[in-house]
């Protein structure tokens, strides 16, 4: 028996790869104390079993999109025979003295290890000395140097290589696979060790070499799509609670590392339908100013098949007055009693009850909405096979400076478009007041139904000064945004004014 499992997934993109990952095979091939586990993930075997050692076990599975790290180890994990595993690059090199050090850790009670704090970039002439036998594992750096400092990186806990516990990788219920292609997914899997394990330790001072190779051009740039969308993904890990964390464990232990998993994909189960019907919910209150805004916005759509719910209380008889004037045969309203009075939770709950559509659609009545917004945000969930859509950014504006706002990168839980047969078969909205829809996102994430759509401009936030949460909220949210220029400003301006 194995004393470590030691797992790469690996995606062939040039003869720097190839090279980097024929030498660290050949590394491990030294150590006789662990078994190698080797998953490929392409669109067809690019990997030599020439260079595979007596030690190293390999599959290969098809996947034609983005690289998808935490799948690959997953896959490899269910393979493993050791009670430890190392999860690694494929272009990281540790030293035998950390593998020992590893070792020994684990015997004294670690559960995860992060095996360096001393991480340095190996040059194309460094590398290439290495492969072609003419140097040894040793090189110089300054404190700078080391650790990505000059490029402003910060390196987690699993950052490229880590060690745990069979036992605990079971806890955690494996890697996310919902992180695809780069960025974020090692964060993700630190915060779930920190999380749930009990002694997690850090090697103080060994160090991990990263061999070099020719940047690729799928890699996610920090301003592309991909990269923003696991952002979002990662902020849950930072916002949800302890249920978050079990709940995700739970699910996610039960379909880790399936092989087929690009293989077996179902269409969307609407794509056949060109324009299934949408019902935008609207629960409201005195504010028929913006109500009147948010209901144009609506009939502005360019997804023709829709419908608004409209839900108020019997005692509001502002609204009640405005929406006896309505006419329009694509707007229900619901009135329900005022006493006893029911939690914003609750009230949504009744809008999904009324509701006629296949999809709906948070429609809150103080906010902006890009004429596409319906159109956009159905296309993202069909298109990414998911049965919801969210924002991972969106606009905001603040009348009372006159100032708006790109906000920062989460999940934002007020621009969901959701199957209605979803949430209905589900926990829905709790009867709670406010953060009733960050349960709701939070429950969907773990569900893996969660398509994100990085367009800011489909949604506009306005701080009215009576929206559900209060002013220190609304500054926190300023605070993580980015202020736009004033020509922007006024663009936002001119949209609100419309």
């Amino acid at each position: 028996m194995p004393e470590l499992s030691y797992l790469i997934t690996y995606r062939n993109t040039g003869t720097d790869r190839q090279a980097g990952l024929t030498y660290v095979l050949n590394a491990l091939a030294s150590l006789k104390r662990i078994e190698i586990i080797l998953v490929e993930q392409d669109q067809a075997p690019q990997v030599s079993t020439k260079i595979l050692p007596g030690n190293c076990r390999y599959t290969f599975v098809h996947n034609h999109g983005k690289f998808n790290k935490s799948w690959g180890l997953n896959i490899a994990a269910r393979q493993a025979k050791a009670q430890n595993l190392v999860m690694a690059d494929a272009d990281i090199l540790l030293t035998q003295e950390g593998f020992e050090k590893i070792i020994s850790h684990f015997q004294n009670g670690a559960e995860a290890i992060n095996p360096y704090t001393v991480l340095i970039d190996l040059s194309k002439c460094e590398s290439q000395a290495l492969y072609e036998g003419n140097s040894r594992l040793h090189v110089e750096r300054t404190e700078q140097q080391i650790n990505r400092i000059e490029r402003g990186c910060h390196t987690p806990f699993c950052g490229g290589v880590f060690a745990l516990s069979a036992e605990l990788y079971e806890q955690i219920g494996g890697l996310d696979e919902r992180f695809e292609g780069w960025g974020a997914e090692d964060d993700a899997a630190s915060a779930k060790i920190a999380h749930f394990s009990k002694n997690a330790a850090t090697l103080t001072g060994a160090h991990a070499y990263h061999l070099w190779h020719t940047p690729v051009s799928y890699v996610d740039s920090k301003e592309t799509p991909g990269y923003l969308r696991n952002r979002a993904l990662l902020s849950a890990y930072y916002e949800f609670g302890d249920d978050f964390y079990q709940n995700l464990a739970s699910h996610d232990f039960k379909l880790r590392g399936q092989t087929e998993k690009y293989i077996s994909a179902d269409p969307g189960q609407y794509k056949a339908l060109k324009e299934p019907l949408v019902s935008c919910l609207c629960v409201t209150r005195a504010r028929t100013d913006t109500l009147r805004q948010a209901i144009n916005c609506f009939q502005q759509q360019a997804h023709q098949h829709r419908e608004l719910i409209i839900v108020c209380e019997d005692d509001d008889k502002e609204t009640l007055q405005f929406t006896s004037a309505l006419s329009a045969p694509s707007i229900k309203v619901c009135i329900v009693p005022a006493n006893p009075k029911l939690a914003l939770g609750s009230l949504r709950n009744i809008a999904i009850a009324n509701a006629k559509g296949e999809y709906i659609c948070q429609w809150d009545d103080d906010d902006w909405y890009h004429p596409r917004r319906i159109e956009l945000q159905l296309k993202s969930a069909v298109d990414q096979n998911k049965a919801a859509s969210i924002l991972p950014r969106w606009l905001i504006y603040s009348p009372a400076d006159h100032k708006a706002y790109c906000s920062n990168v989460r999940l934002w839980e007020g621009s969901l478009l959701c199957e209605t047969r979803l949430l209905r078969n589900g926990p829905g909205y709790p009867a709670l007041s406010r953060g009733e829809d960050t349960a709701l996102i939070s429950w969907l994430y773990v569900q893996d139904q969660l398509a994100i759509e990085d367009r800011p401009d489909l949604y506009l936030y306005r701080f009215s000064g009576n929206n559900t949460w209060n002013n220190q909220h609304f500054e926190r949210i300023l605070e993580a945004s980015t202020e736009l220029d004033d020509s922007d400003t006024e663009r936002v301006f001119s949209m609100v004014s419309g």
